[in-house]
């Protein structure tokens, strides 16, 4: 139902991280322009008999020529993500809402308790056989 991979407008992407609301996506697009075809051929004599004639070197063959690194953009690298990590609110539920559910799905809200309960107060002995496992 949704747009194919070959039609135009269709992309796909990946991210570092889990995204936001509050994050913000560049897409840059490209479109296919069609460049016609030009012709120049060198018709120059100047060169000796028998030399070959050589374009215009690259960038890539005058740094290599060179021994000159790839120049590289400080805001292109990648960089660790530090977010906080979020709070949420406790769940609220509506005294309403609460009365019109059935009791399994009601909230249990117990007091705090001002003694351990029996859990808490039991205390367990190991022998120095239970202690090695």
């Amino acid at each position: 139902t949704g747009p194919k991979a070959s039609e135009d407008g269709a992309f796909r992407a990946s991210f570092e991280d889990k995204l936001l609301l509050s994050d913000i996506v560049f897409l840059r697009g490209w479109v296919r322009v069609d460049i016609p075809r030009f012709y120049n051929p060198v018709t120059s004599l100047l060169l000796a008999h028998g030399e070959k004639w050589l374009g215009m070197r690259t960038v890539g063959q005058l740094r290599w020529e060179k021994q000159l690194p790839i120049p590289t953009n400080p805001d292109s690298l990648y960089k660790p993500i530090d977010r906080p990590n979020r709070v949420f609110n406790k769940l609220f539920v509506p005294k309403a809402l609460q009365s019109a559910l059935p009791f399994k799905s009601k909230p249990k809200i117990e007091p705090a308790r001002k003694t351990k309960t029996l859990d808490q107060k039991r205390a367990v002995v190991m022998d120095a056989g239970e202690k090695k496992l």
